[in-house]
């Protein structure tokens, strides 16, 4: 409107056509976004000033849909129930948008938030928003305020209301406003991670890392990046033994020479994680024909191992040509390394298949970067529901790839083969299900959901990249999600779009475990965040019930409770422990009252005075935490503290506490809220279910 000599607060007479625009997009716009309805002014006359009307407050004023984008094809307008139609209500309108959250990195001078009271949005650890098979976060909200420079992650929040008026481009709608119009931003305590698998001598850890166009040439790849990349897996993932390595480029990049060698890229790379302090690897590839298998033009991405000769041995063998099939011979690979039915797929990456030897034990490692998402509808489009046309080819290599396993057990029952890398698809997708057929697991899916994402795209934190292994090693195989990379910039570490995984796999004979029961608690769904933890410690026979049908895992935990969950953790001999100095716990069944005096007597803990436990009080968090650390520290010893945990709320607390509370932040046992850990608040027993299961592993010699 400027260019009408008019600016925000005038009054105007407006002379025009009332049309359907399409304001910005990809070059398919007019088939694919919404238009935005608006006037086409031929006439513009400055009538006056005003204040300008109240926002509508979203949140308040409105509420946004929380899992439905449409459910009817566009036939029907339902604000209140397809998010679809509740943005396309809002067009153009002067919204305001509370103490909005930040749910993932800033990327085109855009941010995707959520209001501060946005219903029924569950977030991840790091604050981001995770999508499922009928939810993909219709509540969020892209604001455009056009500021490339401005550095945000997921975690991050405004304290204050951002306003702007509610526009649509490149299939979504925007909250566009500018950068003076936001308020106090709040910077949160999301920090990369690390992982908790430890190195064990007789353990292989194979990992896959999507490395967004890694290449030998410094101006495509900086040294900057090329130095996180080596530093993250040595400090981040370990040094793994294998690494299934996803869009390695040719050695000069995105240059186009015709050449698709990528050795001098693979030597680039070792020397960097040797340069951190790793393992001199090895590498094996196979080059693709030029520009013949998608990507960035030129680049010649595809995937390729890299391994520690002094942990596992590439198996002796032929190396296949990019055109040769690889087969199997007497349960062995025929090419070694060698692609998988290269001539079925043109123009994507070919799936890469390696035998190695560890300690004796066969295994097979199959790389794989499945065709891309491109050319599929957007979410918020036109065209309801969106078409994946993307997604047949992706089902079609899926299939593949099972394909070639299934030959494999044919002549070797006991094949023992991990498939890994960017799959380009959620879990609970078609293409996911064909892969894993009935003879492969997908780890993915082991992850508790509020740490079950790599990528984030467009507000939503999401599962692309997978560890799929084969039945038979499904139960001896651990998986790790590191989340170093897709929630954040840059400027925060951030040295790809991709965040990497990690399994570790225990060859030796599966140890007999409990059964698992069928969980009988009718209040604990499988949904629920917390469910993973308490069905783990049921499982184990640690944790009962209030009743026999009800958890109630928002109820408070009491001292008592607490104990008697710690107690069978420990495996505690409590009915031969000796009489505790509390008086106050003889009304107790003697089971309790035992378990009480095998704490007290193993120093774990001390009483509410000297001769009252308050068995019947509520535990703090902060207690809680003592508790822990002390068992922590009785089993592992002291545990050497660099930096105090970041919550903003602990200036109150002992040392001892905040020692406490740092140990299970640095554990990753606990995450916080929003920066605060509300030490002195009651801890729930679905918190406590799933500190007590992450702290397993730290309470055992």
């Amino acid at each position: 409107m400027t260019s009408n000599g008019v600016t925000v607060g005038d009054l105007v007479t407006v002379a025009g056509t009332v049309e359907e625009h399409f304001q910005e997009g990809y070059s398919d716009m007019r088939d694919n976004d919404m238009p935005i309805t608006r006037i086409k002014a031929t006439d513009a006359a400055k009538d006056g000033t005003a204040d300008l009307p109240a926002p509508i407050v979203i949140g308040e004023d409105v509420t946004p849909p929380s899992e439905i984008i449409d459910n009817d094809g566009l036939t029907s307008f339902d604000p209140a129930e397809d998010g679809i139609d509740f943005w396309e209500s809002l067009e153009l309108m002067y919204l305001a948008v509370p103490n909005a959250k930040v749910v993932g990195p800033q990327k085109y001078g855009e941010l995707v938030v959520v209001a501060e009271n946005s219903p029924n949005t569950v977030f991840n650890k790091q604050g981001g928003i995770l999508i499922s098979e009928n939810d993909y976060n219709p509540e969020k909200i892209t604001v455009d305020f056009d500021d490339e420079s401005f550095v945000a992650k997921a975690g991050d929040s405004f304290n204050g209301t951002i306003t702007g008026v509610m526009g649509y481009g490149f299939g979504n709608y925007k909250l566009w406003t500018e950068k003076e119009n936001l308020p106090a931003f709040v910077q949160g305590d999301t920090v990369p991670e690390e992982t908790w698998i430890t190195a064990a001598e007789d353990k292989l850890t194979v990992a896959a890392y999507n490395m967004e166009n890694f290449s030998a040439d410094p101006n495509h790849t900086t040294n900057e990046k090329a130095e996180k990349i080596g530093k993250s897996f040595v400090n981040n993932l370990n040094s793994p033994d294998v690494i299934s390595l996803v869009e390695v480029q040719d050695n000069d990049g995105p240059t186009a020479s015709g050449n698709t060698d990528a050795s001098e890229s693979c030597e680039r790379l070792i020397a960097v994680i040797e340069a951190a302090g790793g393992p001199t690897y090895a590498y094996t590839d196979i080059a693709p024909e030029n520009n013949k298998d998608g990507g960035q033009p030129d680049g010649n991405i595809r995937v390729g191992f890299l391994y520690n000769p002094e942990r596992v041995a590439l198996a002796e063998g032929v190396k296949g040509a990019y055109n040769e099939a690889n087969t199997w011979v007497d349960g062995e690979l025929a090419l070694n390394p060698g692609r998988i039915e290269p001539a079925n797929h043109p123009g994507t990456r070919k799936p890469l298949a390696a035998q190695f030897d560890f300690q004796g034990e066969k295994f097979v490692v199959i790389a794989a970067h499945l065709n891309s998402k491109g050319g599929d509808q957007p979410l918020f489009g036109q065209n309801q529901p969106p078409f994946l046309k993307s997604e047949a080819e992706r089902i079609e290599l899926a299939k593949m790839i099972n394909n070639f396993i299934a030959e494999g057990q044919k002549q070797d029952p006991d094949l023992k083969v991990i498939v890994n890398g960017d799959m380009n698809d959620f879990e609970f997708t078609p293409a996911l299900s064909a892969l894993k057929g009935d003879i492969l697991t997908n780890k993915v899916e082991d992850v508790p959901l509020e740490d079950r994402y790599s990528y984030y795209y467009q507000g939503n934190s999401q599962v692309l990249d997978h560890a799929l292994v084969t039945n038979n090693i499904a139960d001896q195989t651990d998986i790790d999600m590191l989340h170093i990379n897709s929630m954040f910039m840059e400027e925060h570490g951030r040295a790809s779009d991709h965040d990497p995984l990690l399994i570790q796999i225990d060859f030796t004979p599966e140890k007999p475990e409990t059964p698992a029961k069928e969980m009988p608690f009718t209040d604990v769904k499988v949904t629920d965040w917390s469910y993973v933890y308490i069905k783990d410690l049921f499982d184990r026979g640690i944790v009962n019930g209030t009743t026999d049908t009800k958890y109630s895992p928002q109820s408070s935990l009491t001292r008592s409770q607490a104990l008697t969950i710690l107690t069978r953790i420990l495996e505690m001999d409590t009915a031969k422990a000796p009489n505790s100095p509390f008086t106050d716990i003889s009304k107790l069944h003697v089971n309790r009252q035992n378990e009480i005096n095998a704490a007290y007597a193993a120093g774990l803990i001390s009483g509410k005075t000297a001769t009252e436990f308050k068995p019947n009080e509520y535990i703090s968090r902060a207690h809680f935490a003592l508790l822990l650390d002390r068992v922590y520290t009785k089993i592992n010893g002291d545990y050497k503290i660099d930096k105090m945990a970041p919550y903003t709320d602990l200036s109150k607390q002992t040392q001892a506490e905040k020692e406490a509370i740092t140990l299970l932040h640095d554990k990753k046992i606990v995450v916080g809220y929003n920066g605060k850990f509300n030490p002195v608040r009651s801890i729930s027993r679905e918190e406590a279910a799933k500190m007590f299961s992450l702290f397993l592993p730290y309470a055992s010699n």
